[in-house]
């Protein structure tokens, strides 16, 4: 069955005794029917009679409300969650898990562990980004919904120049020439990370304004550099302490002249 069998003109599959498989195991059988173009059934059966598990519920419960295609990411999701993933993630962390989701959990998760070892925990200023501009990873691109939020996921994790090549070439490799959305999205991940070493808050790129917002003025003026990227840079940004702190630079008339100077000025951080 996980070797992908296909019976093209077969549309539709019985399971006896359903409840006795696992979530994964009930996935890989119903993709063995609708591999056509015909529509398929998959019935997932159990004794009438039998009183199911909490568990089995759950499994069966899950594998009748994931059907559309593409849908294998949220089903291992909610496996982990019926299972558990060890003591520490196990059934009695569920609520706070299902709220804020696996990663974040996990994240909030070794914050805690760590301050209370006494290690020092770094909090990390959020940078709101907002460019107008296509970035995103289209269906065309990489097919596979679960393929396409582990690339999310790799390209949210990019830190430096070097994360950035290395996860472009990754992809190029996997999928064939990226095309510009997902060039623009690498991009605004690297912008961000790049705006997180400088502690702004905003990144604002639209009709009227290219700006690096800081909450506040001595972010700015106790920068050394920020002084060195503003005097590298004089000719195409200035600082205005008006009202937000901001580093505001030229404008073009074309958006993806405003996207390369930000790209400029960000290698330079």
């Amino acid at each position: 069955i996980e070797n992908g069998i296909d019976i093209e003109n077969a549309n539709t599959l019985i399971v006896c005794d359903s409840d006795k498989f696992g979530l994964s195991q009930l996935y890989q059988l119903r993709g063995r029917v609708g591999r056509g173009n015909k529509m398929a059934y998959a019935y997932l059966t159990y004794d009438r009679d039998k009183i199911l598990t909490e568990e089995a519920y759950k499994r069966l419960d899950a594998i009748s409300e994931f059907t559309e295609f593409g849908s294998g990411f949220k089903l291992a999701m909610r496996d982990l969650e019926i299972r558990g993933s060890g003591n520490v993630l196990g059934a009695e962390q569920h609520g706070h898990m299902e709220k804020v989701g696996y990663e974040l959990y996990s994240k909030l998760l070794s914050e805690a562990v760590n301050e209370l070892k006494g290690e020092k925990v770094d909090e990390e200023n959020d940078v709101l980004v907002k460019i107008k501009i296509d970035a995103f990873i289209p269906d065309t691109y990489i097919t596979r919904s679960e393929d396409r939020m582990i690339a999310y996921k790799s390209i949210a994790g990019i830190k430096s120049l070097e994360d950035k090549n290395k996860i472009l070439a990754e992809l190029e490799t996997s999928y064939g020439k990226a095309p510009d959305m997902v060039k623009n999205l690498v991009d605004i991940a690297f912008i961000k990370a790049k705006a997180k070493k400088l502690h702004a808050k905003e990144v604002v790129s639209s009709a009227s304004s290219l700006e690096i917002v800081f909450s506040s003025k001595d972010q700015i003026i106790g920068s050394e550099k920020i002084g060195d990227l503003i005097y590298k840079f004089r000719a195409k940004c200035t600082l205005d302490f008006s009202k937000d702190p901001k580093i505001v630079f030229k404008r073009y008339e074309k958006s993806t002249d405003n996207f390369n100077l930000l790209k400029e000025f960000m290698l330079e951080v």
